[in-house]
């Protein structure tokens, strides 16, 4: 509770010597009180000296502005970009899915001409009626007797 009042009253001297850019004074007693004051006390043995910052010139806060739309433009296109890439990734997926099914009709379509000869081998030079030219064998010969 005492630093929720401390940061308190810090924030708020220093939004009142912003304006004046004066010197603060934090004063701490024999009770361990600490005081914030803009004038100097008599006994310095406990003090120390805040230095406050002035406020920004109206160039930097421009400036600082300026940064500030060009990071939002920047978002701006970053977000384009990724929904550009997010995109053309879908498409990619899509004609990849695309492809893959006509592969797997493609295969189908080669296994139902397969199992059209019922598990024979099918022969696709062969006349019907006539038998199955095969290479010889070659088999070991017998010695004679």
């Amino acid at each position: 509770m005492k630093t929720i009042f401390n940061l308190l009253t810090i924030s708020l001297l220093t939004l009142v010597t912003s304006l004046h850019a004066d010197a603060i004074y934090k004063i701490t007693d024999e009770q361990g009180n600490i005081t914030y004051t803009t004038t100097p006390p008599a006994d310095s043995a406990n003090t120390a000296t805040i230095d406050v910052t002035p406020e920004p010139s109206d160039d930097r806060v421009e400036a600082a502005q300026q940064r500030h739309e060009q990071n939002l433009r920047a978002g701006e296109i970053i977000d384009e970009t990724n929904a550009e890439r997010n995109r053309i990734a879908e498409e990619e997926n899509r004609i990849k899915k695309e492809r893959q099914n006509q592969m797997q009709q493609n295969n189908h379509n080669e296994e139902d001409k397969d199992n059209q000869h019922y598990g024979y081998p099918y022969y696709p030079r062969r006349k019907p009626g006539y038998p199955v030219v095969r290479p010889p064998v070659n088999r070991p010969v017998r010695p004679a007797g």
